[in-house]
């Protein structure tokens, strides 16, 4: 399954949001929000091969790695293997590819 080129994350089917979502948890991480520029940003796991494996399946479905940053905790409590350094979330924010190529 692959996103149509060129559509928002957010304007896709039903069906390959929820084969997104459903892989990306599969993987241990989980779609945090879906950004303005129309693709999506996912909290993920500590830097694991899943996580190289997840940036593959999600390029092979036609989403475009973009950037990545990390945010304090704060009082959020997640489980261990979401922490990364001494307390920070890992987001990565992922677009639909522009073209077919």
């Amino acid at each position: 399954m692959k996103a149509k080129p060129g559509v928002r994350f957010s304007d896709q089917s039903d069906e390959f949001r929820m084969f997104i979502r459903h892989a990306v948890g599969n993987f241990g991480c989980h779609i945090e929000s879906y950004t303005d520029s129309g693709g999506l940003t996912i909290a993920v796991v500590n830097d694991t091969p899943d996580v190289n494996c997840l940036e593959t399946f999600l390029e092979l479905a036609g989403l475009v790695y973009e950037s990545a940053y990390y945010f304090p905790l704060g009082s959020d409590n997640p489980p261990a293997s979401m922490r990364h350094g001494a307390g920070y979330w890992k987001f990565q924010h992922y677009s639909v590819r522009r073209d077919d190529t």
